[in-house]
């Protein structure tokens, strides 16, 4: 807050003070800067009045009836190229060396600033009661009185202005305060933190419209750009993303898609829409960040182990909740570009499991060794310890893993392959990776410090070389056969 500059700003101060005592000038500091807190707490909260009150106002205005767009479809990939297996004794020591021509390249994502706005101040109530529910398997709980709870009575314009001029009293700060916290004590992504207002929402309220309301204002309190829809005596929320989001409906509205999120409304193709901007609203972001510390819920230990390397073996289980987590979330693009999607799932973070209980197996498997030697060794192990079948063959549709869901499941892809080995390279050798794209294919080139031959892109003066998770014992400088080295794109990762 701007506050705490100030009050560093102070202490800074006091290497000038030889004439006044220490511990004096401190006690006059701290409760300068108190009284500043407060003044500035004051300032901040007659600030949200104020706004509430006139967002409140204006919605109470007609809201314009809006046509909604169907689902944006999933782009389609080419036809899975099935994996080749190199017999053992053709394998190539030394491939030579051979510079691909890259036909384009994507850039790195965007890493869009996470929502933050000025905290919540929690404020102590007597005999304060608290409602528990649960994100992913994980208890959760905010302070509530359940008798301040107050019905809509209907979805007008005017009862829904009433009803955010209730929500705006300061009988739900507390609520906002603690959904806010517990989004910075689990390090949650903004999908995950919407999924907790949604879950908090409707432990406090089980009728739909009053928990859709509530909902929609925590959204928009935690600084996300929501607009609000009713149609058929429903109230609906609609969520503006960073992202594209295939799969679920949406209006255009200016220049922006806003989202319905809640399956239960996917059927209202017209509605009528209030189109109200909050100040300094922000897009919620669908890349994958923050750690999502959910409870552990164990999955069986499943051994893995690299054919060619025996002490390149894990045991590795997952965190179901988390797995819950990935499951659901949604199929996201930019500029409908299915290559992107792959470049937020490798450059998610790994799990608290994948870290503390997989990683170090790992890396005592590759102490030691080279570069081209680790390299080789987890490559092997991607190759060998995973067994290879198409998403349509498991899943009826394209799906991507993240690195602890191909850990998981029985069956993988050479995205599945691409997406972990990636991640796998680049936290156990530090080396820089990116992913590489033939039609119907994926694989991974990374920046060796070691000069190795073999096939290798250049990017930017840097040279890449072409390590294929799915060209089972290849070592790395080797492209899988039947791959079209003149239609390669490059997706940059972070």
């Amino acid at each position: 807050m701007r506050y705490t500059l100030s009050f560093l700003v102070i202490l800074l101060s006091i290497s000038n003070l030889h004439s006044q005592d220490y511990g004096d000038y401190l006690s006059n500091a701290l409760q300068e800067y108190n009284v500043y807190k407060e003044n500035a707490i004051a300032e901040y909260e007659a600030y949200r009045a104020r706004v509430n009150a006139e967002f409140a106002e204006f919605m109470a205005r007609p809201w314009k009836e809006e046509k909604r767009h169907p689902p944006l479809e999933a782009p389609r990939k080419e036809p899975d190229i099935p994996p080749v297996v190199m017999p053992d004794n053709d394998i190539v020591d030394t491939p030579e060396d051979n510079e691909l021509d890259v036909v384009d390249i994507n850039p790195v994502i965007d890493e869009v600033p996470p929502v933050s706005i000025v905290p919540i101040e929690y404020v102590p109530k007597p005999k304060e009661k608290s409602i528990d529910f649960a994100l992913y398997g994980t208890k959760c709980s905010v302070r509530f009185d359940s008798e301040k709870r107050m019905s809509m009575n209907g979805i007008t314009e005017h009862d829904a202005s009433r009803y955010w001029k209730h929500l705006s009293s300061g009988d739900y700060d507390n609520v906002l305060a603690d959904c806010l916290s517990t989004r910075s004590e689990l390090d949650l992504c903004d999908w995950s933190y919407y999924k907790l207002l949604c879950a908090a929402s409707r432990a406090i309220y089980p009728d739909d419209n009053e928990a859709e309301m509530l909902c929609a204002w925590l959204m928009s309190q935690s600084g996300f750009k929501i607009r609000l829809g009713r149609s058929n005596d429903k109230i609906i929320l609609l969520v503006n993303t960073c992202e594209d989001i295939c799969g679920y409906p949406y209006f255009t509205l200016g220049v922006n898609k806003f989202y319905i999120l809640n399956a239960a409304h996917n059927d209202d193709t017209r509605m009528n829409v209030f189109d109200g901007e909050y100040p300094e609203e922000k897009s919620l972001r669908l890349s994958l960040t923050g750690s999502n510390r959910l409870d552990s819920r164990p999955s069986e230990k499943r051994v893995l182990k690299s054919k060619k390397y025996e002490n390149v073996t894990i045991a590795a289980d997952a965190n179901l909740n988390l797995l819950d987590l990935y499951s659901e979330y949604p199929k996201v693009f930019k500029d409908n570009d299915t290559k992107t999607l792959w470049a937020i799932y490798a450059n998610a973070p790994t799990s608290k499991e994948m870290r503390e209980n997989v990683y170090p197996l790992l890396e005592s498997g590759i102490a030691g060794k080279s570069e081209s030697e680790s390299a080789n060794m987890l490559l092997n192990f991607v190759q060998t310890a995973l067994e290879y079948k198409t998403d349509e063959e498991v899943w009826g549709d394209e799906r991507a893993f993240f690195p602890d869901e191909t850990l998981y499941y029985p069956y993988c892809d050479c995205e599945d392959r691409s997406i972990l080995y990636s991640r796998l390279v680049r936290d156990l050798m530090g080396l820089r990776v990116v992913l590489l794209y033939y039609p119907g294919h994926l694989a991974t080139a990374v920046e060796f410090n070691e000069n190795i031959p073999g096939d290798y892109i250049v990017l930017n003066g840097h040279r890449y070389l072409v390590c294929d998770p799915t060209y089972i014992n290849a070592e790395i400088g080797n492209t899988m056969p039947g791959i079209d080295n003149s239609k390669v794109s490059v997706i940059m990762l972070q």
